[in-house]
């Protein structure tokens, strides 16, 4: 059975330090590794530290692919690393794997050799040693037989041991060893190959080289000067792909309003900005209703008591011939204390005398009014001393009956729940009429057309269900609205330039918000003349081109750079400017030029009141 390959995902986020990546390369038991990098973390500034990644990977025999998203320099870089990267969120394609075993191979056969090197390195050294110790013997040798030849071939008297054979210099006879015999040296000889110096001895050593000037200039032209130039190649291009600027800018929206008073007119096609007139038109919509009324009204029907009574007019001895009569005509009122009644005939009183029978009527229906017999009666107008009046009989045929009837609260509380829900849907259809025009809401008026209730009894007749019918009518004014926005839209970035809210010394574009907040009141209204006052409101901010902003900053000195942003003013709140790496020499600090070396992040503040 074909083993499994596990593959293993490491997702590296801006905080992610090189330690904890390596630490979890190490950790991971699976042998294809996956390096996610979701933000623009500062492990992709340098392709030092993903080498590193990449080596680690080889040490553990594990495949290893950077997955690097929309981060141009993090790709460039990953491959300078000699790292497989795949620019795409869905996983490596087995094509993916093989190249990164490729690379793996490649970078694991470079460490063997590496290695094979060094050890080539260490025998050679070995060698060396032995052959100097060799020579040194031989030195001392024929120094004991006094038959010292150099390499010229020419028998000489040394007095050094020449371990490169170099040419002759003369040397003073250590004191400390004159005299001594010379089968020691050879011990101190090998003993100083592998022992260090003591400090003195280096110092005198170096005090007593004489350079060569020839071969100094050669050592500066040929391996000093290249080395200078290499370096200064590799931090060129370093400056150029390992360094990123930045730049995070703070944008404030404010608000700003205008007030404008037009003049409606019927017949204009558009808005008049500069003379400041607004075409208008005036819609009606109208909606009947039908309803029923229970009547709830009371009425009563009966006949009215009806009784005989004797009149006096008694004056005493003041009673002359001469006394004038009362005349008392039909309808005059006389009233026991609790039931008034009327004449029904005139009467004519003459005083100390009884009048005959006269018939009253009682002023209502009911029975009550049939009052027993033996009642006094007072006469409206007249003192009772007097003139008052008494009945013989008892009052008959006083009857009351009640019944229902339309009455005229019915009629106002069924108009009032009827046209409720009517004066709103006729303000609704008001609303959708307009067709291209706005309605202003405080035009809008809404009501019962008194003239069309109607009912099919009156009111006061006798009912139990009766039919309601009427009408409610509406009017609204409208305005034109096709100009309108694009209008106040210039108007409110004319007003917050004049006003300068951004207060910058450059140009800057502004741009207002999505909305527009727009309310229109009617502040004069006759048959001949409209005033319409419009209240605009929305928010502007200045408009910023990423790509421009990034585009002018590449190249750019630090110093100057810094100065640039700060003077763009595009809120209170001064932009964040970062260099990366961030212990980098301040006086090699400059803006880079290539792309994706700027970065700029645009972040909106809150509306400020």
């Amino acid at each position: 059975m074909e083993e499994k390959i596990n593959t293993s995902k490491i997702v590296i986020e801006d905080g992610h330090e090189l330690t904890d990546v390596v630490r979890n390369i190490h950790k991971s038991k699976a042998e294809r590794i996956i390096l996610t990098f979701t933000d623009h973390t500062d492990l992709l500034i340098s392709p030092i530290n993903l080498r590193v990644l990449q080596e680690t990977a080889t040490r553990e025999g594990k495949l290893l692919i950077a997955q690097i998203i929309q981060n141009p320099t993090g790709i460039r870089n990953s491959k300078l690393a000699g790292i497989k990267v795949i620019d795409s969120p869905s996983n490596p394609t087995e094509d993916d794997w093989r190249d990164a075993f490729e690379i793996s191979e490649s970078k694991r056969k470079e460490i063997l050799e590496k290695k094979k090197e060094k050890v080539s390195t260490q025998t050679s050294t070995t060698k060396t040693k032995e052959s100097f110790e060799e020579r040194v013997n031989t030195a001392i040798s024929k120094k004991q037989n006094g038959d010292y030849i150099d390499r010229r071939g020419v028998k000489s008297e040394p007095s050094f041991i020449s371990i490169d054979q170099d040419l002759h210099q003369e040397e003073e006879v250590n004191p400390e060893i004159a005299g001594k015999d010379f089968s020691s040296l050879q011990n101190v000889a090998i003993n100083n190959v592998t022992t260090p110096l003591p400090r003195k001895k280096v110092f005198e050593l170096i005090k007593n080289i004489k350079l060569d000037k020839k071969k100094v200039l050669k050592l500066v032209l040929f391996v000093l000067l290249p080395l200078l130039l290499i370096s200064g190649s590799a931090f060129a291009v370093y400056n150029q792909i390992g360094t990123v600027a930045k730049v995070k800018i703070f944008v404030e929206s404010k608000p700003v309003e205008v007030e404008m008073i037009f003049t409606g007119k019927e017949g204009i096609e558009e808005i008049d900005f500069e003379n400041l007139e607004i075409p208008i038109k005036k819609e009606e919509a109208t909606k009947s209703l039908s309803d029923s009324i229970t009547a709830t009204g009371k009425a009563f029907r009966g006949t009215k008591a009806k009784g005989v009574v004797k009149i006096t007019y008694y004056l005493g001895e003041s009673c002359t011939t001469d006394t004038p009569k009362i005349v008392l005509g039909a309808g005059h009122i006389v009233s026991t204390t609790e039931y008034s009644y009327k004449l029904t005939t005139g009467v004519e009183l003459t005083c100390n005398l009884i009048s005959d029978d006269i018939t009253v009527e009682a002023v209502e229906i009911g029975e009550q009014y049939n009052i027993p017999s033996g009642k006094s009666f007072s006469i409206q107008n007249q003192p009772k001393v007097t003139v008052y009046a008494l009945n013989a009989a008892a009052f008959t045929g006083g009857t009351k009956e009640e019944y229902t009837v339309l009455s005229q609260q019915d009629v106002d509380n069924a108009v009032e729940q009827l046209s409720t829900t009517a004066i709103e849907e006729v303000k609704s259809e008001l609303r959708e009429s307009g067709k291209g025009w706005a309605i202003i809401e405080d035009t809008i008026i809404s009501a019962v057309d008194k003239a069309s209730i109607k009912t099919d009894k009156s009111v006061g007749a006798e009912a139990s269900i009766v039919n309601l019918d009427l009408t409610i009518k509406g009017t609204a004014t409208y305005y034109f609205t096709d100009n309108l926005n694009e209008g106040l839209t210039t108007i409110l970035r004319e007003e917050a330039e004049d006003k300068n809210l951004f207060e910058s010394d450059k140009d800057v574009e502004l741009v207002l918000g999505d909305e527009i907040d727009k309310s229109l009141t009617v502040e004069e209204s006759d048959k001949d003349v409209v005033k319409i006052k419009l209240v605009a409101k929305s928010t502007i901010k200045p408009k910023i081109e990423k790509t421009v902003l990034e585009n002018t900053l590449r190249g750019m000195a630090w110093d100057e750079g810094i100065n640039y942003i700060n003077n763009l003013k595009y809120a209170e709140r001064k932009a964040v400017i970062t260099f990366l790496p961030q212990k980098y020499p301040t006086f090699l600090k400059r803006f880079p030029d290539r792309k994706g070396g700027v970065m700029i992040e645009i972040q909106e503040l809150e509306v400020q009141e």
